[in-house]
């Protein structure tokens, strides 16, 4: 009885260390990284905002390798040659659109071009065949920015409810130890 009693303590005691560890570290750096993303998020939506300058068919304009294409078709076209042109999977800066730099590399396992918009956040895109259907993928990314966004906030309160209850379990835990419930 009074070897279980023994470890049922030091079980106790190694799991309140273990919490105490998450509260010293783990909650706050994932706390300060969701913060960041968060700060990222916004200013990444600020962006599209200020840069997206639709034209009459509802397309804002896109750089592909130095030339600025005003058409969804061109600019569709513009984006698929400069994929099968590439040389190597090694990521390459191709442009711009909406503000976002575009970055375009190979991905040699998924065996695909990705795109990657980089604003004050990175935001991966998979690219197909269709010109019209990457220019939609773009779009459909931009605009759910404020999606992302809500779901990262909603990281970071429940983080700060784990936090809350991890400190408020420890300072029970001390006191119930103590005879001071």
């Amino acid at each position: 009885k009074e070897t279980e009693d023994v470890r049922q303590r030091l079980k106790d005691k190694s799991g309140e260390c273990a919490l105490e560890d998450k509260i010293a570290k783990a909650f706050p750096d994932q706390i300060a990284a969701l913060e960041q993303k968060i700060s990222g998020y916004k200013s990444d939506i600020e962006l599209r905002e200020a840069q997206t300058m639709p034209n009459e068919d509802g397309f804002s304009s896109m750089e592909v390798e130095g030339t600025a294409y005003i058409e969804k078709k061109a600019a569709g076209s513009a984006l698929l040659a400069a994929a099968h042109n590439m040389t190597s999977p090694d990521a390459i800066p191709i442009g711009m659109y909406r503000g976002f730099a575009m970055v375009l590399s190979f991905d040699t396992f998924a065996k695909e071009y990705r795109l990657n918009l980089k604003g004050q956040l990175s935001h991966p895109i998979s690219l197909g065949t269709d010109l019209f259907g990457n220019i939609q993928r773009i779009d459909n990314m931009l605009a759910g920015l404020e999606s992302d966004l809500r779901q990262c906030e909603a990281q970071l309160d429940n983080a700060r409810v784990q936090l809350s209850n991890a400190k408020a379990a420890v300072a029970f835990g001390c006191s119930s130890r103590t005879g001071n419930t």
